[in-house]
């Protein structure tokens, strides 16, 4: 073989060999798959120093709402018989016991010991999962249109036509595609621009309006919030549904776009960048084309999970449910922000919490969004809560599991 002729041989290697080698782990192996590691709890990290009392109370809100529809968020690997009843008889357990599991902590503790197998979620080698944190912002908000009041809040619209397309194929379960009639065609629902532009106006959805357009768009991110009225008083607002389309963090394109760097992003300084470029507020929020819809409560109520619980803060979960199965609980092993330095330094977070919420950013096996209540101190943790933590599922142990 001539050299020139060697010199095309092994190009020809150079570039077929890593496309086969591709191909194979893609259509042999597959991606990696949730697998989950049988642990005890004792080797939990800070296990026996948690408070569960909360937890369990959080549990039981969970019990309440999931018992009575047994199909509300339960992966496909969960979707037995067997998980629906040892599900429902750890809630019964829970209920008829509340009042010595509610005593204290260790009361509590004995509670998930004696029920519940510990198990750590792994996808692959990768053990860590991202946390993230989201609490309930305060808007200055009227109830009437008002000039001092520009940005109005929808209720969910009737023409909003959801399809699950698990029902078409069995490769699709899980995924749901909203849209709306243009004569006889489904089309996309009207994204954030659309919607803003004034798309649904004059549909009368419109039932609070409120000051800032920044903290309008924060209270669509975080999913839920409390308005403060002209008058003093306060209403809860609560999540109701959304317009389908995809969400895209703003924080992630002012990132791409060279504004900031990665490590700096946190809600604080989206928000101050916002506020200092007005020129470019309306095109930065339009990047996220996902939109929120919402619904008035009573100030107090909620806000409420996907779970239709009511939201405990620090024990309540945001968690994707085409893996994790809403109401079961997890045990966190990672860090949190400090609160008197959060950009800078880190405390150990070691806690129960329970899964009984979803969000639009909260997408895969190892991913979790802590709610951390209402107030200052509240937005200080969500806004640079951005961490790696190990995920230990608690799963009742009349299941059993196959990896």
């Amino acid at each position: 073989m001539s050299r020139r002729n060697l010199y095309f041989f092994l190009l020809i290697l150079a570039v077929v060999i890593p496309v086969a080698l591709a191909l194979w782990f893609t259509i042999e192996r597959g991606p990696a798959k949730l697998a989950f590691k049988e642990k005890t709890f004792s080797s939990l990290k800070g296990w026996g120093a948690d408070d569960q009392s909360e937890a369990f109370v959080a549990f039981l809100k969970s019990c309440q709402t999931l018992t009575a529809k047994p199909a509300l968020g339960i992966p496909e690997r969960f979707q037995t018989v067997g998980y629906v009843l040892a599900f429902a008889e750890v809630c019964r357990v829970a209920d008829e016991g509340k009042g010595a599991f509610t005593a204290s902590g260790a009361a509590a503790r004995t509670f998930f010991e004696e029920y519940f197998t510990p198990y750590q979620l792994k996808v692959g080698r990768k053990k860590l999962g991202q946390l993230t944190g989201y609490y309930e912002p305060l808007l200055e908000a009227s109830l009437r249109p008002d000039p001092g009041y520009p940005v109005p809040l929808y209720l969910n619209p009737d023409d909003q036509i959801t399809i699950d397309l698990g029902k078409f194929r069995d490769s699709l379960k899980g995924t749901t595609l909203t849209g709306r009639l243009e004569g006889d065609e489904l089309v996309p629902y009207y994204s954030r621009e659309e919607i803003e532009g004034g798309a649904l106006a004059g549909q009368g959805l419109e039932f609070i309006w409120v000051k800032d357009p920044i903290n309008a768009f924060f209270l669509q991110v975080q999913g839920s919030g409390r308005a403060k009225l002209p008058d003093g008083s306060f209403i809860g607002i609560g999540y109701a549904g959304k317009n389908g389309h995809t969400y895209t963090s703003i924080g992630r394109v002012m990132v791409e776009e060279g504004i900031m760097e990665l490590e700096d992003v946190s809600l604080q300084t989206i928000r101050a960048w916002l506020e200092d470029n007005p020129d470019q507020l309306e095109r930065m929020l339009n990047q996220n084309a996902s939109y929120v819809f919402f619904r008035p409560l009573e100030d107090g109520a909620g806000p409420f999970g996907k779970s239709e619980a009511a939201l405990t803060p620090g024990r309540s979960l945001a968690i994707d449910p085409r893996f994790i199965p809403l109401g079961l609980p997890l045990w966190i092993a990672g860090e949190k922000p400090s609160l008197t330095n959060p950009a800078e330094d880190n405390e150990a977070f070691n806690q129960l919490l329970i899964a009984q919420d979803v969000g639009g950013a909260i997408k895969g096996e190892l991913r979790a969004d802590v709610f951390w209540g209402f107030g200052e101190n509240a937005e200080i943790l969500a806004g640079h809560m951005n961490h790696e933590g190990a995920f230990y599922l608690l799963i009742p142990k009349t299941v059993s599991l196959e990896n």
